[in-house]
């Protein structure tokens, strides 16, 4: 109430048995359990998305964290979604550097690599596990208006090129 202009979508960060990290944008009522399981293939997941695909947006979340290599079940699971996850305090951590003003990981490279190869949307996220770090990234996109529904903020992310905002005071207080 506080923050009317605020707007709150759902999403879903679903750890796919290939072990990776897919966040899927959609309807509220698209997302809700028992409809995804813990865990499930990429492919059983594509299956269960497939009736509302037009509706969503699935980016690969911070998929170099722990490796400098693009593997094959990488490649296969990047060719099919919509955006890959460039930046965000969970993949700064530990393996950040001041660039300028900006927080980039130290294998930004393999990021943009990927981002170009597979024609993909770059999201740069807080990912925040604390209250001290929300906001910190975040993605800057111009639309004519606001999404009202998730499968208008998906269709929003599908025909977006976003920015990447850094709140650089957040950023320094935390590495």
């Amino acid at each position: 109430a506080a923050f009317p202009d605020l707007l709150l979508f759902s999403g879903l960060e679903i750890s796919v048995e290939e072990g990776f990290d897919i966040v899927v944008l959609a309807e509220e009522q698209e997302l809700r359990f028992p409809a995804f399981p813990l865990r499930v293939t990429f492919e059983e997941l594509q299956e269960r998305l497939e009736p509302v695909a037009g509706e969503t947006f699935l980016f690969m979340a911070h998929p170099f964290r722990w490796t400098d290599r693009l593997s094959p079940a990488m490649e296969h699971i990047l060719s099919h979604v919509h955006g890959i996850e460039m930046n965000s305090i969970n993949i700064l951590q530990g393996r950040a550097w001041k660039a300028g003003v900006r927080y980039l990981p130290r294998n930004a490279h393999l990021y943009e690599e990927a981002r170009e190869r597979f024609g993909l949307i770059p999201l740069f996220n807080s990912d925040s596990h604390s209250e001290r770090t929300v906001g910190a990234l975040a993605n800057r996109i111009e639309a004519p208006r606001k999404p009202r529904t998730g499968s208008e903020l998906a269709a929003l992310f599908k025909g977006s090129h976003p920015e990447e905002h850094q709140n650089e005071p957040l950023l320094d207080a935390r590495f």
